[in-house]
């Protein structure tokens, strides 16, 4: 039995060995997984538990070389973190603690920031047991309508220029929004634009969708917000930009982690319990965003 590195060689017998678990329930398609714009060499695709020739475990690591506070940090969100229950079983007493020897190749390097932005009850145990801290704890929901002050001629509508096209913003962007749009541009996340006409002032930001429940009959969506260049920005323009949803793509809510926006966007918010956590030696927690992860691989929240 050991702990390896999987790579472009290994890959092949992990993808085969998710597809057979059952635990993550609406995840079938694990293409994403093995295949995002932004892999190096230089990062494994995760970590296998490996006896003889078959995978008994795996831990989905997704690095990416990030610039936090000015420095180069490299980043690692890790997903699909998982071992074989009845492999497990058989081993005994030796089968304890095989899943946190899967984390432990990348929480024993100290230049790496790690987030688990999916914890499930038992995983949001085990990584606190290995001094995960909290990111955050609450997502805030605002509920928007078509046309609220939105429609052209009514607000600051007239001053903006919004769009959904990454092809046709992402010009214009700052050197470092246009790497992280051409880094998620073909992922199955939503990219905006929310740019003063007269001060070319902007906001561009990347979300994913997820469907809300309650809406289902009428095919209404959550906006989640995963980043924003100029939060300020955004709040200021909110309603304008929040009146085009509906028509974009069904968007009833807007959602957001509680530490993403620290001004007021609306007085109209409900407050959601996700636990969000990370595992780093020097970067605090308002730094760490939600790019480069799972959440726009998989287009989920």
């Amino acid at each position: 039995m050991k702990i390896c590195e999987v790579h472009e060689d290994l890959a092949p017998k992990v993808h085969q060995f998710l597809c057979q678990r059952e635990e993550f329930g609406r995840f079938r398609q694990w293409d994403p997984l093995f295949h995002y714009p932004w892999k190096t060499a230089e990062f494994p695709y995760g970590y296998a538990l490996i006896d003889g020739e078959q995978v008994h475990g795996f831990l989905g690591t997704i690095f990416a070389r990030r610039t936090i506070k000015g420095k180069s940090v490299v980043c690692c969100n890790i997903s699909s973190w998982v071992v074989d229950e009845s492999y497990r079983a058989g081993l005994g007493r030796a089968g304890r603690g095989l899943g946190k020897r899967l984390a432990e190749p990348i929480l024993t390097r100290k230049d790496v920031v790690v987030t688990a932005l999916t914890p499930n009850v038992l995983s949001k145990k085990s990584c606190e047991s290995m001094g995960f801290q909290r990111l955050d704890s609450e997502q805030v929901a605002i509920p928007v309508f078509p046309g609220f002050r939105g429609w052209p001629g009514l607000g600051s509508y007239r001053e903006l220029a919004i769009s959904f096209e990454p092809w046709e913003f992402s010009p214009r962007l700052a050197e470092k929004e246009r790497k992280i749009c051409d880094d998620h541009r073909n992922l199955p996340c939503k990219h905006f634009l929310i740019e003063s006409r007269e001060s070319g002032e902007y906001c561009y930001g990347i979300a994913t969708t997820s469907s809300i429940r309650r809406l289902a009959t009428v095919d209404g969506n959550f906006l989640n917000l995963c980043y924003l260049s100029n939060t300020e920005f955004f709040v200021r323009h909110f309603r304008s930009f929040a009146g085009l949803l509906w028509k974009e793509g069904r968007i009833a809510a807007v959602r957001y982690d509680q530490r993403m926006i620290a001004q007021c966007v609306s007085k109209f918010t409900l407050r959601i319990a996700a636990p969000r956590l990370f595992h780093s030696a020097d970067v605090g927690s308002p730094q760490v965003d939600l790019l480069y992860s799972e959440l726009v691989l998989f287009n989920v929240y």
